[in-house]
């Protein structure tokens, strides 16, 4: 999930700040879209040392530890930087980011199952509960993920990337909680954004909903679902153009053409490259056509 150069644009704006450090956050947040999480933070720092106002404060902290939180070893003392920050709200952002960010989701309902997240400031109330949603949903608390996820969706406003997010993440909770129609609900909503059709929030949606649709002989619509795959998914080494080759030979296996459904898993290896994992289910499906 990415957090908008505009949000910073937005949060700097009518500040009497000098140049320099309104340029150190405008390529600070640029970092952090490019995944420099390091460097990002350094800048954020470098802000933090030298503010201003109380908004250039707060803003800096607050970026300083999520970005330091995404930094490998660093996660203890990113989290010695969030709970110093002295707003309650944005602590507890920052705590959760940080905790999300390593898969501590027993950790994430722990200390925040309770939280009143509507306390939050409007501006990052959507992160919380996606962050709580998506923890309550890795803990296999499938219907209090999903509601929260709603919601999380609901409360994004123009932050359309967090907004598929929270679906992909509720489609994933409610097939895995075999409420089939609930999950096309929210696949639904996340392949409308067909410009983000080369992003994980696109991709996972798709196969979501294609294993559905032929789990239910709807191969038709199946089809159609597949169709909406970047035109160069499936011709390289990577995690999605493998899954997507695997379900094509799911869809050619469901019309009973087994030659076509062996090709497309025999793509799927070669796409699988060394993750071993979806070598040995493309294995398994080959071995199930002999």
């Amino acid at each position: 999930m990415k957090h908008s150069i505009l949000l910073i644009a937005a949060l700097v704006a009518g500040s009497a700040w000098c140049a320099d450090p309104i340029d150190d956050l405008l390529q600070a947040s640029q970092l952090m879209q490019r995944r420099k999480f390091a460097q990002a933070a350094e800048l954020y720092g470098k802000v933090a040392g030298t503010a201003k106002d109380a908004k250039q404060l707060r803003t800096s902290q607050l970026y300083y530890a999520i970005c330091l939180g995404k930094v490998r070893g660093k996660q203890a003392e990113a989290m010695k930087a969030a709970k110093a920050l002295k707003d309650a709200s944005l602590r507890e952002y920052a705590e959760m980011s940080i905790l999300a960010d390593n898969g501590k989701s027993a950790d994430i309902l722990k200390q925040f199952a309770d939280t009143d997240l509507d306390k939050w400031s409007d501006k990052y109330a959507h992160y919380g509960w996606y962050f709580r949603g998506r923890a309550f949903a890795n803990r296999k608390q499938y219907d209090r993920g999903i509601k929260e996820l709603t919601r999380a969706a609901e409360l994004a406003g123009s932050d359309t990337e967090t907004r598929m997010c929270a679906w992909m993440e509720a489609a994933t909770a409610a097939q895995a909680a075999k409420k089939d129609d609930l999950a096309l609900q929210f696949t639904g909503k996340s392949l409308q954004y067909k410009t983000y059709a080369t992003s994980y929030m696109f991709l996972r949606p798709m196969c979501i909903q294609t294993e559905i649709l032929i789990r239910r002989k709807q191969l038709d619509e199946a089809e159609k679902t597949l169709a909406l795959a970047p035109a160069k998914l499936g011709t390289k080494q990577g995690a999605w153009d493998c899954n997507y080759r695997m379900l094509q030979g799911d869809l050619a296996l469901a019309r009973g053409n087994k030659d076509e459904a062996k090709k497309c898993y025999e793509q799927a290896k070669v796409c699988a490259g060394k993750m071993k994992h979806l070598q040995k289910e493309c294995d398994k499906k080959l071995t199930a056509l002999r």
